[in-house]
């Protein structure tokens, strides 16, 4: 393969461990997070790891040490999410946690464009070597300066609670033992039957990831600024649609929002498929309206999910439940990556034409991906208290 390297077997293993690794240890620090209720000091904690195996990144040219870097990168991002999550749903009434996320996720994403095309800018003037190593050191330093802003979040958390607290203690002191917990508004079962259909879901979605650059590099052929310019517009639309999500859950419940998604996401696959038939030129610009409408759906599913999850969570248990249902999105991605690129690289080997096994598996996945999203979910939308 020209720009990846390597089989389409280690670009399944890879694709797949960058997922696994960020999410696997979720559960662990989300229990910690939620029996101190400290969630400011492991918020911090996090940060700090997270920035530190950044500037690692950016410091080192030893692939021992950048393997390292990696690993610890990934420990500070599995203790940052699952405990902010649970941060949001403690500091939010269930009517405004959409919302909360929806604005968090906004600055969230305005962070990745500006890293995606700061870092695709680096790395086309001063090569790939230097290049990438500033791109590192450039996201250890946004790190460090969200550090600072959660410093002063924990000072004012140590002097008094979140005004729109009723239930919930506040966020540095346990509570007492007899504080009222509250009850969750979708029940576990079905809780339990939106966490399996999303990791079914997850998995089936996850066999084209190895597919996606062997069809942008070896397909049509794009260069580096090509693909930056995929991924900024991406997260550009999703940027853009983000702030309507609340609205939407306002008058439709989040479930059903979340089974429209994955019903339109599973025909993103048909759009990859014709691809591989145009030009490289025309092939770029339907990847490029491929994100545009992408978006949508992605921007759905970025609020609705954690919605649901913090609705279903009581409240010792909130940032555990983030961790479980991320901690298993992972490990889905694991295997549904992974083996996909395993198989695909066995029958390219045996001669199979690339074009054809994209458009194949491509189409499978359509098929795969429509069928969960229809048939996956056993939940009772109309009994659930809309969000």
């Amino acid at each position: 393969m020209r720009i990846i390297g390597g089989s389409v077997a280690a670009l399944g293993i890879l694709t797949a461990v960058a997922h696994v690794i960020p999410n696997i240890l979720q559960p662990t620090w989300g229990k910690a997070s939620d029996r101190s209720q400290k969630r400011v000091f492991w918020l911090v904690l996090g940060t700090v790891i997270l920035a530190i195996g950044l500037l690692l990144m950016a410091m080192t040219s030893s692939p021992t040490t950048m393997l390292w870097a990696v690993v610890i990168h990934a420990v500070g991002l599995s203790m940052v999410t699952p405990v902010w999550n649970g941060l949001v749903t403690d500091m939010y009434s269930e009517q405004h946690r959409a919302r909360a996320f929806a604005r968090l996720g906004q600055i969230g994403l305005i962070a990745n464009v500006v890293g995606s095309a700061t870092a695709g800018l680096i790395v086309s003037i001063q090569g790939q070597g230097e290049g990438f190593a500033r791109g590192f050191a450039f996201a250890g330093i946004i790190n460090l300066i969200g550090l600072l802003v959660l410093f002063q979040l924990s000072k004012t958390n140590r002097t008094k609670t979140v005004p729109v607290l009723t239930t919930s203690p506040p966020i540095i002191i346990p509570p007492s033992a007899d504080l009222h917990l509250e009850h969750p508004t979708i029940p576990d079962k079905d809780w339990k039957s939106y966490l399996h259909s999303q990791w079914m879901y997850i998995l089936v979605m996850s066999i084209i990831w190895p597919l996606v650059p062997l069809t942008m590099l070896d397909v049509l052929n794009l260069s580096t600024l090509h693909i930056v310019v995929f991924v900024v517009v991406g997260q550009l639309s999703t940027l853009i649609w983000q702030p309507h999500v609340p609205t939407m859950l306002e008058k439709t419940h989040a479930i059903t929002l979340i089974r429209r998604a994955r019903l339109y996401i599973s025909l993103i696959p048909i759009a990859y498929a014709l691809v591989t038939f145009w030009p490289s030129q025309w092939g770029f610009w339907l990847m490029i309206l491929i994100q545009i409408v992408y978006g949508h759906p992605v921007a759905v599913m970025n609020i609705a999910a954690p919605t649901v999850v913090s609705s279903a969570s009581p409240q010792m248990e909130r940032a555990r439940r983030f961790g479980i249902h991320n901690a298993g999105i992972g490990i889905a991605a694991l295997i549904g990556s992974s083996s996909a690129g395993l198989v695909l690289d066995a029958v390219l080997k045996n001669g199979a034409s690339l074009t054809t096994i994209l458009v194949g598996v491509y189409l499978l996945s359509t098929l795969l991906r429509s069928t969960v999203a229809w048939f996956g979910f056993k939940v009772d939308e109309q009994s659930a208290v809309p969000s």
